[in-house]
């Protein structure tokens, strides 16, 4: 009879609380604040469940047992409640509560209810037994303060809850709700019937429901994707320090023919500092990515659709050329669909441009042709409008590109073949402006800088930097080097050694990646390159809020000397490049 007593519903909360661990722990998880806390719940709950049995066969022989042992299982039993409503409030920390505060405000937690845990074994507690009637359950004051300690658990959870709704997930929050109302209705019925005990139940409930809303991906997959990311982010990384190394090869040439050429009459020479000019406008504003930064944009909060604008601009083009003129449109793929900008500047510049082209070309062909290159958030347009029209006198086109000011703005609709007042204004809102000309067509092209409008994070990309945060065996190394060799040799240095490693040429690079929330274990900076020095870095990583990664500075044998100097600036450590295996073994072994 007694075991008919313990009723069917905690039967079924035993075989289902096991077998929903089985199933929760039968795979690999992300290692996740909240994944931690669900695993203790479903320990704790099954835990409960027993010492719910347990207290129940308790109160039926409390006169043969030892009524010591009795008391302390009637007692923990009751204390499980008040731990179960400290591990829910701890699920609501981590998903309220900012990260850097988690650990202090989850102390107190831990702390509080661990005291009120405590004082439960202290107070008075009485058994009701009827073995006619089978019913047999407790009561007293220790029953009454664990009715007081839920209530005020649930206080603190509604107050935690309600004034940030709107910045969680509401997937997440839905089920405590539902909780708390089936916690309502479990106490009303327990009030009428005592020896009834559904709480076990509401909590194995709770479990089931949050096991589908909180964040549980199959890691094989994941693990698929991140690999994925990081091959895609490497690539991004080499595509990047290829174009670096190869304009800063160029640059240096072109500069020089270019000072030759320059303010020369002859024709040829002429024709020498414009190709010149041509080649410096391709190496500095289209293929140089260093200066790449989004402190560095025009910002505005112009949110608008590129690719409409494009399109725009297209079918007015198909329109107006005609019919012995082919009109050739190629886009990249990889264009973003929003970005912030002045989009209605860009497209009275583009506008204008194409105008021009369909102005000067009776018969032949005009080519519209975009490609971008995208770093981080930042998307580079490179637009080039071609056509087989009329050329222009290279004076012309050198007058064009030494203009730097007007004394109007002008109307670019209405100014189809002012190619003045759009470089001029291509260079207002940030962009740059070339122009080529010969007898065959004549070549316009402008760059232009845009941020790109984030989308809604999807799950997946959420679920992927959840991962990524848990694989915290691997260190995150970041390391800067305008020697190549030197950058490949320490690169596969620190991967041997099972490091996660960002390499660049540039040395701005590190500042941006830092900015847009980058995370890095360690930081090491070669001391002087082309496009900034280390301490420069340095000085910039400091003003970046809640930046405490170590920053190790690399340097030459002939700076030796002044090492003490570079660990005062705020470095880490300094590595000596004559012995660069050993001292980053030090390093490694020091900093990680």
């Amino acid at each position: 009879m007694i075991v008919t007593k313990l009723t069917c519903l905690t039967v079924f909360c035993i075989i289902f609380m096991i077998s929903l661990i089985i199933i929760y722990f039968s795979k690999q998880r992300i290692k996740s604040e909240e994944n931690r806390v669900y695993k203790i719940m479903l320990v704790v709950n099954l835990i409960g469940i027993f010492l719910q049995v347990a207290s129940k066969y308790c109160a039926f022989y409390y006169d043969v047992l030892p009524p010591i042992f009795c008391q302390f299982m009637f007692k923990s039993f009751l204390a499980y409640f008040n731990v179960f409503a400290m591990l829910i409030l701890n699920y609501v920390i981590i998903l309220v509560i900012p990260k850097e505060k988690i650990k202090k405000v989850n102390t107190i937690n831990y702390v509080f209810f661990g005291i009120l845990s405590l004082i439960t074994y202290f107070l008075p507690i009485s058994v009701h037994c009827d073995l006619e009637s089978q019913v047999a359950y407790t009561y007293g004051f220790a029953v009454t303060y664990s009715f007081i300690v839920a209530g005020l658990a649930s206080l603190i959870l509604l107050i935690l809850l309600l004034p940030n709704l709107r910045k969680t997930s509401k997937k997440k929050v839905l089920p405590l709700f539902i909780f708390l109302l089936f916690c309502m209705v479990a106490i009303a019925i327990q009030k009428v019937m005592p020896d009834l005990m559904m709480m076990c139940f509401v909590e194995s409930f709770l479990c089931f429901i949050m096991f589908h809303t909180i964040e549980n991906p199959d890691i094989m997959m994941l693990n698929e994707l991140y690999e994925n990311r990081r091959i895609i982010e490497s690539s991004n990384q080499d595509m990047s320090n290829f174009l670096f190394k190869i304009s800063q090869e160029i640059r240096k040439p072109v500069k020089e023919l270019i000072e030759i050429s320059d303010g020369k009459n002859d024709n040829e020479l002429k024709e020498i500092n414009n190709i010149s000019k041509h080649l410096d406008y391709l190496i500095d504003d289209a293929l140089d990515l260093s200066g790449l930064s989004t402190k560095k944009l025009k910002l505005y909060n112009n949110k608008y659709n590129i690719r409409n604008l494009f399109d725009e601009i297209r079918i007015k083009a198909k329109n107006s050329i005609n019919k012995d003129t082919k009109l050739d449109y190629k886009v990249s793929s990889s264009i973003p669909e929003y970005v912030y900008g002045d989009g209605v500047r860009l497209k009275q510049i583009l506008g204008a441009v194409v105008n021009n082209a369909i102005a000067h070309t009776e018969k032949g062909y005009i080519t519209i042709e975009i490609n971008t290159i995208i770093k981080y958030d930042i998307c580079r347009f490179i637009i080039d409008v071609t056509d087989s029209g009329k050329g222009m006198t290279l004076d012309k086109i050198n007058e064009i590109l030494n203009l730097k000011e007007l004394d109007f703005e002008a109307d670019l609709d209405d100014n189809t073949d002012n190619l003045k007042v759009v470089k001029v204004l291509t260079n207002k809102i940030g962009g740059s402006f070339m122009v080529q000309a010969d007898d065959k067509g004549t070549t316009v092209s402008i760059t232009i800088d845009q941020k790109i409008v984030e989308n809604t994070e999807t799950e997946i990309s959420k679920k992927l930097d959840l991962y990524e945060e848990s694989l915290h065996l691997n260190k995150k190394i970041m390391v800067v080097d305008e020697n190549i060799k030197e950058l490949t040799r320490i690169t596969h240095f620190l991967e041997d050694k099972g490091n996660i490693v960002s390499s660049s040429l540039y040395a701005n690079d590190v500042i941006e990646k830092i900015y847009k929330k980058y995370k890095y274990d360690l930081i090491i900076l070669d001391d002087e390159t082309s496009t900034s020095s280390a301490y420069d870095v340095l000085k910039e990583l400091k003003k970046i809020e809640k930046f405490n990664t170590p920053v190790v500075i690399m340097i030459d044998d002939n700076k030796e000397f002044i090492k003490l100097h570079y660990l005062k600036d705020g470095f880490a450590d300094v590595i000596m490049k004559s012995k660069l295996t050993s001292e980053l073994e030090r390093v490694i072994k020091k900093e990680l």
